[in-house]
Parts: structure tokens; C-alpha cells; sequence
């Protein structure tokens, strides 16, 4: 199975200067299905991120970089015995409301914008 992301692309530009530009795009695969106790599931899968930097005219030159991730999954067990239901959350009981209380109480995230007198 191929998942084709919808490239992503962010303009950045300080107080007086130039615009640049930030895309991003991910492909990633998921590959070698088995069945295991009546699920097939992907055992392996890999991703392709590309970063595209550009209309930095300045620097006279744009920058691309690509990253890329591979995964095996050996074992896939399920009702694991002695496995508290806090170690693991079911699709079916998440909460967005939950993630955002649990979010709030998490570290603390200083964010400075540029161009501010701070």
C-alpha cells in the first residue's frame, strides 16, 4: 500500500526581510502483510520525507534534504497477559478532548516570535 501525503508548503518571512519558502512531502509504503489471529497486518514499511527550502534570494542558492525511514515488526501479540490497559490505549476509546487536557499538563513550550523586543 502506497500513502501519498498532499505536500505541505509554509512561507517564513521576518519583519522587512525576504519570504522563503518551506515544502514538505511524504511517501510512505507499507508492505509485507500477514495475517495474525485474523488482522492482516503490514510487517515492514519504510517513509520518504523531502524538505525543500527555497526564494531565500540572498543566499542565491535553495536546499533540499530527504530523509527516509525503514520498520520491521518481528512479533505481534495481542492481550498480552500482565499488560495494564494504561500501557495501551484502543482506537475506540480515544478522546480528542483527553489529548489536549493531557497536552496542557505536559512541558511547558516557550514559542518567541522574531522581530519582538524581548
Amino acid at each position: 500500500m502506497d500513502i501519498n501525503m498532499q505536500p505541505s508548503l509554509t512561507r517564513i518571512q521576518n519583519i522587512g526581510g525576504e519570504a522563503v519558502y518551506w515544502e514538505t512531502t511524504i511517501n510512505s509504503y507499507l508492505e509485507d502483510y500477514k495475517p495474525v489471529e485474523g488482522i492482516v497486518i503490514a510487517h515492514s514499511g519504510r517513509s520518504v520525507a523531502t524538505l525543500l527550502r527555497f526564494g531565500d534570494v540572498s543566499s542565491g542558492y535553495n536546499t533540499k534534504t530527504t530523509m527516509q525511514e525503514a520498520w520491521v515488526i518481528d512479533e505481534i501479540a495481542f492481550n498480552v497477559p500482565g499488560l495494564s490497559m494504561d500501557c495501551f490505549i484502543p482506537p475506540s476509546d480515544l478522546r480528542f478532548d483527553s489529548h489536549v487536557e493531557h497536552l496542557s499538563q505536559g512541558p511547558k513550550i516557550k514559542t518567541l516570535q522574531q522581530g519582538s523586543d524581548r
